[in-house]
């Protein structure tokens, strides 16, 4: 998808002197010879393109060390990604965010971009050192954020700034202009909104539900490979022996790849580093990603059984603040939520600051601690919930609690910038918030950037503060009127050819006009 937006770009006579990607991505451009080509796994291994390898780095000293401050602070928790197990030590960590940032002074002062454009926000250690260069030397950004329940895409230049052409439209909201919104706000938004007051099963976001699925599907296998019944019935089933040896075969064939080969050095993409190794020359074998993989699964395991053990029954007749937790490590939490990527901050405010007699109603991520399914467990340390129950007024929820009962239930939200904030807020219930996220300056949503607005926001919600609903739906239908229908991960398109075409036009329009305007 990318490399067909670089190539209308290009066609529009827009140059790019330096373009980051997949090997794959990157030989479908016929770009300019002196363009530099650098492929992702590199990057982010803190490996220079071959032809600036012996180039003269600039040094680093304490001013721009000083100067690069909460960049650096930012990338060793990025590099957390990268940490396969107490493998990726601080020092290590300090080592390649110098690496990265020397590189990306160099470059900038070398080619002068006028214009860097991220996929989305950057949430690794290099394209964030990137950005934080960018943004010392006021070199304009443009990235795109990805709202996938509302299946919009939008353009922003930072997302410490917000969505600026959303808020300017949504500050002149009137009667009138919500009539217009009711007339024009396409179907299945309307339908996605009608959604969201009815069952949680029904408005469950698509990314929760496909991780949930493929949890039960590898467990619906599993119960049934030790089911006696389900093996005679197919047995004695003589006529369908057919279908069943093509089933063997691919059984076969998948066991072979899993084992055979990935124990001979084939391992999926990752950038996961060996201990003892420089990140520069760390790839995992696939005998090393399949121990990795069933060490986090066990992991998790003993993570849920310790949650499932403090966590108790919510009394739904008493005053709380529900905290969903944020699925980590992610981009919406680092960077998006700044310094409180660890949710223990954000809750021990709450707790300081809540009416005597509040609690503070926390439920884990559905997905967090699923045995087989993504990386929860390079989010949660091993005494994390340990800490949460240390706080006052904490109570921890059962992972069966249904999500729009506790909200429904409650006197208020609270989250660094999670879907269920949104979903609150469409219900009626107030929201805390403590980054950045896209319904951050929505009716009936609250910034807590510090101690003094959270007071506020919680003086509020104890007084009765009410939600106008029309203003929700109206920030609803800003949000549609600048951005456009799509997904950045292509795979969620139904028709994929069809999505990637609509998606290579909007991109390549937005960006056009973006690098036009600044001529």
């Amino acid at each position: 998808m990318w490399s067909s937006t670089i190539t209308h770009l290009l066609g529009k006579g827009i140059q790019f002197s330096y373009i980051c990607g997949t090997k794959a991505a990157l030989d479908q451009l016929d770009i300019r010879v002196d363009s530099i080509k650098h492929d992702v796994r590199d990057a982010e291994r803190g490996i220079f393109p071959p032809n600036i390898r012996d180039v003269e780095l600039p040094i680093l000293d304490e001013a721009i060390l000083s100067e690069y401050q909460s960049t650096e602070s930012t990338c060793m928790e990025l590099a957390d990604r990268m940490d396969s197990g107490y493998s990726f030590s601080y020092q290590e960590r300090t080592r390649l965010y110098f690496t990265m940032l020397t590189f990306w002074l160099y470059m900038v002062k070398h080619h002068k971009p006028r214009f860097v454009i991220f996929q989305e926000t950057p949430h690794s250690v290099s394209s964030f050192v990137l950005l934080g260069v960018c943004r010392k030397q006021n070199i304009p950004t443009l990235s795109f954020l990805p709202i996938t329940v509302l299946e919009l895409v939008l353009p922003i230049r930072d997302y410490l700034l917000g969505l600026e052409s959303v808020l300017h439209m949504y500050n002149k909201y009137s009667e009138k202009n919500y009539q217009l919104a009711c007339d024009e706000m396409p179907q299945y938004l309307r339908q996605y909104m009608d959604d969201l007051h009815t069952s949680y099963q029904k408005a469950m976001p698509s990314y929760l539900k496909e991780r949930l699925e493929q949890y039960e599907y590898r467990e619906n296998r599993v119960r049934k490979f030790l089911n006696v019944k389900f093996w005679y019935q197919k047995l004695t089933k003589f006529q369908q022996y057919g279908e069943y040896g093509k089933t063997a075969f691919r059984v076969l064939k998948t066991i072979f790849h899993r084992s055979v080969l990935k124990g001979s050095g084939v391992a999926p993409n990752n950038y996961l580093k060996r201990p003892g190794e420089p990140i520069e020359k760390s790839y995992l074998t696939g005998q090393e990603w399949k121990n990795y993989k069933k060490q986090a699964a066990e992991y998790k395991t003993r993570l849920s059984l310790i949650y499932k053990s403090y966590c108790r029954e919510i009394n739904f007749d008493s005053n709380y603040i529900y905290v969903p937790l944020n699925f980590q490590p992610e981009r919406t939490s680092v960077p998006e939520a700044g310094r409180y990527s660890n949710h223990f901050l954000m809750i021990k405010m709450l707790s300081r600051f809540v009416p005597k007699g509040w609690n503070i109603v926390v439920k884990e991520n559905p997905t967090q601690l699923l045995p087989d399914v993504g990386h929860g467990e390079r989010g949660r340390y091993a005494y994390y919930y340990d800490d949460l129950i240390s706080i006052d007024n904490v109570v921890l929820a059962r992972l069966d609690m249904p999500q729009f009962e506790l909200i429904d239930n409650s006197n208020a939200v609270a989250t660094l910038t999670g879907t269920a904030g949104w979903e609150a807020c469409v219900r009626g219930k107030p929201v805390l918030i403590f980054g950045h996220t896209w319904y951050q300056g929505c009716e009936g949503v609250f910034y807590c950037g510090d101690r003094a607005q959270c007071q506020n926001a919680i003086e509020k919600i104890k007084e009765g503060y009410q939600i106008n609903e029309k203003k929700v739906y109206y920030f609803l239908y800003c949000l549609f009127k600048n951005g456009f229908r799509g997904h950045l991960n292509v795979k969620r398109f139904a028709d994929m050819d069809s999505g990637i075409r609509s998606n290579v036009k909007h991109l390549t329009h937005i960006i056009g006009t973006e690098i036009n305007r600044l001529q």
